[in-house]
């Protein structure tokens, strides 16, 4: 079974999201989104790799790879397997495996 991305009120297929300058790239193609769709929350199943310049919310119902965002907030419901860079924003997850770097923001885990 594909993983689920839901990115407004569109939805994808994929374990890779990028979200730059107003464009969204899963797992190496550009995806179309309707003029007036603001890119508001993204939620998965799990992903291997997200890098997003800007969002209001970023829900991962399973464990993440690496991530990369500069202004948002993130939750993992699973854990985190690789690192996590926020520039603004704040992240609520489980373990974080890798690195961790928030310049403005909060972190809390749960401990499993």
């Amino acid at each position: 079974m594909g993983n689920s991305i839901i990115i407004g009120n569109n939805n994808f297929a994929g374990q890779n999201i990028i979200i730059q300058n107003g464009e969204v790239i899963i797992d190496g193609r550009k995806v179309d989104l309707p003029k007036n769709e603001n890119i508001i929350n993204i939620v998965a199943e799990s992903l291997e790799s997200l890098r997003v310049d800007s969002c209001n919310g970023i829900t991962v119902k399973g464990d993440a790879g690496g991530i990369k965002i500069s202004q948002g907030r993130l939750s993992v419901d699973g854990n985190v397997k690789g690192d996590v860079h926020i520039t603004q924003g704040n992240v609520h997850c489980g373990n974080i495996e890798g690195d961790i770097s928030v310049a403005m923001g909060n972190i809390r885990t749960r401990r499993g």
